[in-house]
């Protein structure tokens, strides 16, 4: 529920910003445009996250994988394959913030909300590959949120005050 409150009120954020900064420009590439078009794309993935918050299509999409793997006979070996796959996200979510500051020098607040949606969906991947000992960290209640919800916050935290700062303080470039 945390997350999708979250989610709900990153994607009005972004709706916010990209009215403020008044494009009349479909959405589009993050990086070909100013702030209406960051709000935006950021806006079209806090949908798509709401949306899968809803629905819980992540964990449909996880059993999907657990199923392959039980039907291939390879479910023993499958906390391998989701460590090599969370060292992967971690090396492209850095790879990925590093190009996003160096992108995004000079609009510090871009940056700040484009961290906010690399995390969002970096967390959803988290989930979706469920490796058992994070898994048990993600669910285990702090002052009465779940940690993943704590997270989902945080990064819709990061979204909503970035693009809306961003959408203030950068002219309008539409």
């Amino acid at each position: 529920m945390a997350g999708l409150m979250a989610s709900g009120v990153a994607l009005v954020a972004c709706i916010a910003a990209r009215a403020r900064s008044g494009s009349t420009v479909p959405v589009p590439s993050v990086h070909t445009g100013g702030p209406a078009r960051l709000a935006g794309a950021l806006g079209l993935l806090e949908l798509a996250q709401l949306l899968d918050l809803a629905f819980n299509t992540r964990w449909i999409l996880h059993r999907w994988f657990q199923a392959q793997f039980i039907a291939l006979h390879l479910y023993d070996q499958r906390r391998i394959v989701q460590t090599v796959l969370l060292i992967l996200l971690a090396l492209v979510l850095m790879l990925l913030l590093g190009r996003v500051f160096r992108r995004l020098r000079g609009r510090a607040w871009a940056a700040v909300a484009t961290a906010g949606g690399c995390l969002s969906f970096s967390f959803w991947c988290v989930e979706v590959i469920s490796l058992h000992q994070i898994d048990r960290i993600l669910y285990t209640a702090r002052d009465g949120l779940l940690t993943i919800g704590w997270l989902w916050i945080f990064a819709a935290l990061l979204i909503s005050i970035g693009i809306m700062m961003d959408a203030f303080t950068s002219p309008a470039r539409g």
